[in-house]
């Protein structure tokens, strides 16, 4: 009898043995699924995962703070600054005296005259770009110190003819684009006394027949975008007539008449 037993029992213990090892091995193989990163549990989320996914939609998570910009440009690994995130005037005593800076494009937050005071100190800045900032013509007095600006982007100002004439100062100026809820279309006379400008787009500035033909007597002119203009089509053919050489583009697109518009160097 006991040794038929002793193999029943042998018997039953390894199929508790074998149970538990299927059991435990379920259990294993749950717990790796669970917590595969796939899909983490809500409580142990890698904070991370979320800035990574958000900054493909807004930049401004991904990119260096501006502190940490300005210490690059000070530490000579880069000449640029180039900032998404809420910039206020308040910032901008950073950038105080920063030599090696040579471009500046903020692209958040608001600017205003007041803070343009910190940015005329670097003495070589060649590129500013100011978006949602509404920079009147006290600013343009502040601009117009900038003796190596080339490049100026003033989207949303609230410069008049007035604040356009400082910029007579800037000799090294190459390209202007700005829109402005101040100016009228006489802002033409005083851009076209900018005799180094190459490139110039307007926004939403009423420009008319009689003053867009004072740009064409800018014979440094080579683009000419005009967004929102009050221009008609026989003040476009005057334009093409006087300057043929000229690459125009309105509202975002060539004019039927613009001799240049199948130019692929355009």
């Amino acid at each position: 009898m006991l040794s038929t037993n002793r193999p029943l029992t042998q018997s039953r213990h390894n199929g508790r043995t074998e149970s538990w090892i299927l059991f435990s091995g379920i259990a294993l193989s749950l717990a790796i699924i669970g917590c595969s990163p796939s899909s983490p549990p809500a409580d142990s989320r890698d904070p991370a995962a979320d800035t990574i996914r958000d900054s493909q939609t807004d930049p401004s998570l991904s990119e260096p703070t501006f502190a940490q910009q300005i210490a690059d440009v000070q530490a000579s690994q880069t000449t640029r600054i180039d900032v998404t995130t809420k910039i206020t005037d308040s910032d901008l005593p950073q950038l105080s005296n920063l030599d090696s800076l040579t471009d500046l494009l903020i692209d958040g937050g608001v600017v205003t005259d007041k803070g343009l005071a910190a940015i005329a100190t670097c003495p070589n800045l060649k590129h500013l770009r100011l978006r949602f900032s509404p920079i009147s013509d006290a600013g343009m007095q502040q601009i117009a110190q900038m003796a190596e600006l080339e490049i100026l982007n003033l989207p949303q100002s609230q410069v008049t003819a007035a604040g356009i004439a400082e910029l007579k100062q800037l000799s090294k100026l190459r390209q202007l684009r700005l829109g402005s809820t101040h100016a009228t279309a006489a802002i033409c006379q005083p851009i076209s006394e900018l005799t180094g400008l190459r490139s110039l787009h307007l926004i939403d500035i009423p420009v008319d027949d009689e003053n867009l033909l004072q740009l064409a007597d800018l014979k440094s002119l080579r683009s000419l975008y005009i967004d929102g203009g009050r221009v008609t089509d026989a003040g476009w053919q005057a334009m093409f007539e006087k300057r043929r050489d000229l690459h125009i583009h309105i509202d975002q697109a060539h004019h039927d008449l613009d001799p240049g518009k199948h130019d692929p160097d355009h």
